[in-house]
C-alpha cells in the first residue's frame, strides 16, 4: 500500500486537493480533521489542552475557543509546540489504526492530509512512498484568508508560523502550484493520480 502525505501551507488549496482526490476515489485520512476531533470536549486532548492554556480558552458552551486558541499559539512558537505535544500523538495514533485497517482492505494507495510536515517522527512518514505539496503565492493565499474573515495580520503571522516542506523532503516530492481555478487544480490533481 502506498502512503503519500498531502500538505500545503493555510489558504494554499490543500483540502481543496482532498477533496478533489476523494472525488476521484481516493482514500484521504483528514488529520486536521482528527486534531479537531482530538479537542472535542471531555477527550484527553481537550482537557490537556485547558490544564496548559487555561479556561480561558473556553467558550460559554464549555468547548475550545479555536479561534481564541489559534491566536494565542500562532503567535508563540513555544505555545504552538505545546499544542502540538498535546495534539499530534493522538491523531498519528488514529492515522496508524486506520492504516492499519486500510491495508488489511487491499487499499492500493492512502493520502494522509496534514498541514505540516513538523511531525516528522509520526511512524507513518517512514513509510510515505511521497509527499505532494500544494503551493500558492503569498497575494493569492492573503486573498482566499481575506474572503474566510481572516485579518491580513493574523494570517501573515500564520503564514510566518509555517515552515518550508521543501526544506525537510527531498525525494519524491510533487509540486501543485494552485495560483488559479478549481478546475485547475483539479486537472494537476487528476495527472498526479493517474500516474501514481
Amino acid at each position: 500500500m502506498k502512503i503519500i502525505i498531502l500538505t500545503g501551507g493555510i489558504g494554499s488549496g490543500k483540502s481543496t486537493a482532498g477533496a478533489i482526490l476523494k472525488e476521484l476515489g481516493a482514500v484521504v485520512i483528514d488529520s486536521d480533521l482528527l486534531a479537531r476531533q482530538a479537542l472535542d470536549p471531555g477527550k484527553p486532548a481537550f482537557i490537556e489542552t485547558v490544564e496548559v492554556f487555561g479556561q480561558d480558552i473556553l467558550t460559554d458552551q464549555g468547548s475550545i475557543d479555536r479561534a481564541k486558541l489559534g491566536r494565542i499559539v500562532f503567535n508563540n512558537p513555544e505555545a504552538l509546540l505545546k499544542l502540538n505535544q498535546i495534539i499530534h500523538p493522538r491523531v498519528d495514533s488514529v492515522v496508524d489504526g486506520l492504516l492499519q485497517e486500510y491495508k488489511k482492505q487491499g487499499v492500493k494507495a492512502v493520502f494522509i492530509e496534514m498541514a505540516i510536515l513538523a511531525e516528522a517522527e509520526a511512524p507513518f512518514m517512514s513509510s510515505a512512498a511521497g509527499v505532494w505539496v500544494v503551493k500558492s503565492s503569498k497575494d493569492i493565499i492573503l486573498e482566499r484568508l481575506k474572503d474566510r474573515g481572516v485579518s491580513e495580520a493574523e494570517a501573515l503571522a500564520r503564514m510566518a508560523n509555517q515552515p518550508s516542506v521543501e526544506g525537510r523532503v527531498k525525494d519524491n516530492l510533487s509540486i501543485i502550484l494552485n495560483n488559479g481555478d478549481k478546475d485547475e487544480l483539479k486537472a494537476k490533481i487528476e495527472k498526479l493520480w493517474e500516474e501514481l
